[in-house]
């Protein structure tokens, strides 16, 4: 339910400490996001590149045609594990949204109780 300590520097790395002060939890939170999609996009964008070197030597390599499917096989593994691996984590942050939405929405009912309880 709650990030380990390891996930929460990650995360405070992506941040620049002027945003630390200035911001507020919730654009810190967006913020975040969408220095994590980002940067898992252009990793994406260096595995291809690389890939695609890879691809180009083993065609030029006698027999590199058997070891290029070997290699695409392990390849199309590796990225079936990455995105099965996202997809948990999307979900994970999906949970800690909804979570973190149903304690705005219940400490707000709460301060609404007690607003109308003192009338």
């Amino acid at each position: 339910m709650f990030q380990n300590d390891e996930e929460i520097e990650k995360d405070f790395a992506l941040l620049e400490p002027i945003e630390i002060i200035t911001k507020d939890v919730e654009e810190l939170q967006q913020l975040v996001k969408k220095r994590k999609r980002e940067r898992s996009q252009t990793d994406r964008e260096k595995d291809r590149g690389k890939e695609k070197e890879r691809n180009e030597e083993h065609e030029r390599r006698p027999g590199g045609e058997r070891e290029r499917d070997r290699h695409d096989k392990e390849k199309e593994q590796v990225r079936e594990k990455d995105k099965s691996e996202k997809d948990r984590e999307h979900e994970k942050e999906k949970e800690k949204e909804k979570q973190h939405t149903e304690r705005i929405d219940k400490i707000k009912h709460d301060e609404d109780s007690l607003a109308g309880g003192g009338d």
